[in-house]
């Protein structure tokens, strides 16, 4: 019985997880509502969240508040959509293991083009970044932060002023970073130092449109969107 064996029981990493979790999520019945195009907040909405209080008793948590509660190593929204382009999405290097379950592999596009622009950030080569498709956004950074445009050639200006892709860009408390039109190619990659931080699914932060999942709540980004960031790494 899948529902009642202990997590620690079950064995971390690989399809065998994958199928563990698949399964489980069926048994409970929640599945059109984790993976449906507002599953998270159709969850937590319903799910009353509980924490163990200083005394040891159990006490409950009210769902708005149990939306702050932050991943471990992930900064407070920190970038703002003001604009989102004509179809950006958050994408990694994606699933591509896990065709096997009928999971689609989804990430980036252009895999190699997300590498290099995490790569000269110092992030890990599969971080999460935005995915700018012919248009891109205009983006508020709340914090400072190093942003690379990685992937094809697209029209941009920080605070006004053009920048080049392929460079790292610092970009200081309440700026605006607008990226336009594709000169050539399709896609951009907007990578920022620590990388797009929403939460993973199956192992992977990507957006897959098509079925409604992963990315920040199955969907392409909208405006007053919210987006963390991932702690920069050492060094």
């Amino acid at each position: 019985n899948l529902v009642g064996r202990d997590v620690s029981e079950v064995q971390v990493g690989g399809k065998a997880a994958c199928r563990v979790v698949i399964r489980m999520v069926a048994l409970l019945g929640i599945a059109g509502e984790l993976f449906g195009e507002k599953g998270f907040e159709n969850f937590r909405g319903r799910a009353r969240a509980r924490v163990p209080s200083p005394s040891g008793r159990r006490r409950e948590v009210r769902p708005d508040r149990a939306r702050r509660l932050r991943t471990p190593g992930r900064e407070e929204e920190g970038i703002r959509v003001l604009a989102p382009g004509l179809l950006t999405t958050v994408q990694d290097l994606g699933r591509p293991s896990l065709g096997a379950l009928g999971v689609p592999a989804g990430g980036a596009a252009d895999a190699h083009a997300l590498r290099l622009g995490n790569l000269l950030l110092g992030n890990e080569e599969s971080a999460a970044a935005l995915e700018a498709t012919l248009d891109g956004p205009e983006l508020l950074f709340e914090r400072e932060a190093l942003v690379v445009l990685a992937g094809a050639p697209f029209e941009a200006r920080l605070d006004g002023r053009a920048v080049p892709p392929w460079s790292v860009l610092e970009v200081p408390p309440q700026g605006r970073l607008a990226v336009g039109r594709a000169a050539s190619g399709a896609r951009a990659y907007v990578c920022v130092r620590g990388g797009i931080e929403v939460p993973p699914i199956l192992g992977s932060r990507s957006t897959d449109v098509a079925t409604g999942f992963g990315g920040f709540r199955g969907r392409t980004l909208a405006a007053g969107d919210g987006l963390g960031t991932g702690r920069a790494p050492a060094g």
